[in-house]
């Protein structure tokens, strides 16, 4: 989890790059920059590895947390599972599951956290398997990239929102 910022415009900002899937644009990860950030709303994760080699990777949005409270209450209890909103301010959040067809069997949760002390936080959390032979034979691999993705996720984050 890392803090970018302070406050309602920050947060606001930041969520608005989540909406928009823009964390998957990393040059070698690319997602349709149209797809909406809606519950069922299935979309692939191009993957490129090496210059001509590239995969797709099925998912499909489980769940989908949009709540900015004001400071004189509190976000709704158990709003998801994986987040514990009791004491934020707001939270933007989607979790995917990944489909037939992706290497991994798992899912992926993005987040952005606005806490009562006017932080305002970027998460993302992976937990998945190998699904394929494929998968299981480079899994060291894999897992590198995914951690690669979500520091590189988060630094993208960081200059959209110094950007803007």
């Amino acid at each position: 989890m890392i803090s970018f910022s302070w406050g309602l415009p920050s947060s606001k900002k930041q969520a608005d790059y989540l909406n928009r899937t823009s964390q998957f644009q990393l040059g070698w990860t690319s997602v349709d920059a149209n797809t909406p950030v809606e519950i069922k709303q299935r979309f692939l994760v191009r993957v490129n590895e090496m210059i001509v080699a590239w995969l797709l990777q099925p998912l499909e949005i489980k769940y989908v947390l949009d709540t900015h409270c004001t400071k004189m209450q509190t976000c709704p209890p158990n709003a998801s599972s994986s987040i514990n909103s009791e004491k934020l301010k707001g939270v933007f959040a989607f979790g995917s599951v990944t489909l037939k067809g992706h290497l991994l069997s798992g899912e992926d949760m993005f987040s952005i956290k606005w806490e009562e002390d006017d932080s305002v936080w970027y998460e993302t959390l992976s937990f998945s398997k190998p699904a394929t032979f494929l998968s299981l034979a480079t899994y060291p691999y894999v897992q590198w990239k995914q951690k690669l993705f979500a520091k590189q996720s988060s630094v993208a984050l960081l200059k959209a929102v110094s950007d803007s």
